[in-house]
């Protein structure tokens, strides 16, 4: 289990927040939140694409569900909150639930498994220090919630059983994230760390020492991090439209550049084409068997990328110029 802040926005703080954005105590009209008000996948099971699409966790400040299940006892309730249901004096924290790459709905979650439910106040605070934790769990310890009560028949177990088993997705070995090994409980941070960006060793272009050292083992697709914009040679996450073209977006991708049998390092390419770029998320998925994007390009390509702002002056043309050139392979 690990604490997700937002790390930057959470130490500028200078005082309590509602986690319910836009919160009004002399407005809301009653104590507790709203079930319209709630951050639940909206399948009610688990996390989906659209969930992400709709941006889900925007009523949340936090950017997270409202409900956690209690990690000791399985009850459901205000994630970060102590559990209020837990016997022997053992007060579990409800905690945001991952299996594999979705959240898991708690309160469906504690339903299936016969726990009770806490309700969310609508007037609930935080601050910077307010832990929000997050867990990613597997088969073994949602079987554990099924065994966990001794006193119940084996029919009802099974009863149990089938409703968690309802609640998980069919489609789940077909997504992946792409950072290998990737845990949402224990990152700390939404954007990708520079430790676990793929790219050349020697940050220009890939050789037999990036082969040798297995450069793109930190990748479940194998293949870097970042690729460069087809139409307009800003840097992206490799696969991903890119959002400064216009036109037709199925062109506008951000694609693993080979010059003759090397791949360019989009990042460093970037940095001297002065184009911009996209940082890519740490949490970022994809169906497995999907191929991203590459091209093979040659000096012409390169010379079109330079001259591609027209407002550069002749003098910043020839030193960009210079820049790609001293990047490429002999």
């Amino acid at each position: 289990m690990n604490i997700i802040r937002n790390k930057e926005r959470m130490a500028e703080l200078p005082y309590d927040l509602y986690v319910l954005r836009d919160y009004d105590r002399r407005t809301y009209g009653q104590t507790h939140l709203k079930a319209m008000d709630e951050v639940r996948p909206s399948n009610h099971r688990y996390s989906t694409a659209t969930d992400r699409t709709n941006n889900w966790l925007w009523k949340s400040q936090v950017g997270l569900p409202t409900y956690g299940n209690c990690d000791h006892c399985y009850a459901s309730g205000p994630v970060g909150l102590r559990c209020s249901f837990c016997g022997d004096g053992q007060n579990g924290i409800h905690t945001v639930i991952y299996y594999k790459t979705r959240v898991l709905d708690s309160v469906t979650l504690g339903l299936a498994l016969g726990r009770r439910h806490t309700h969310a106040r609508a007037d609930r605070l935080f601050t910077k220090d307010t832990p929000f934790p997050v867990m990613t769990v597997n088969m073994i310890w949602l079987e554990t919630g099924v065994d966990r009560d001794k006193r119940i028949t084996q029919q009802r177990r099974q009863r149990m059983h089938n409703s968690m088993m309802q609640m998980l997705p069919d489609e789940l070995d077909l997504e992946q994230y792409i950072l290998r090994d990737y845990d949402p409980g224990t990152y700390g941070e939404e954007y990708i760390k520079e430790e676990d960006v793929v790219r050349p060793l020697n940050h220009r272009f890939s050789r037999r020492e990036d082969e040798e050292h297995h450069w793109l083992y930190k990748s479940v697709p194998k293949c870097p991090t970042y690729g460069t914009c087809v139409r307009c040679y800003r840097m992206g996450p490799v696969g991903n439209h890119c959002n400064s073209c216009s036109g037709d977006e199925h062109t506008a991708l951000y694609t693993v550049i080979y010059y003759k049998t090397h791949i360019l390092d989009s990042i460093t390419l970037s940095e001297a084409l002065c184009n911009g770029y996209a940082i890519a998320r740490a949490d970022r998925i994809y169906p497995v068997g999907i191929r991203f994007p590459s091209m093979s390009v040659n000096i012409d390509w390169l010379e079109m990328a330079i001259g591609y702002d027209s407002s550069n002056t002749a003098e910043k043309r020839h030193k960009i110029y210079a820049a790609v050139i001293r990047m490429l392979p002999e």
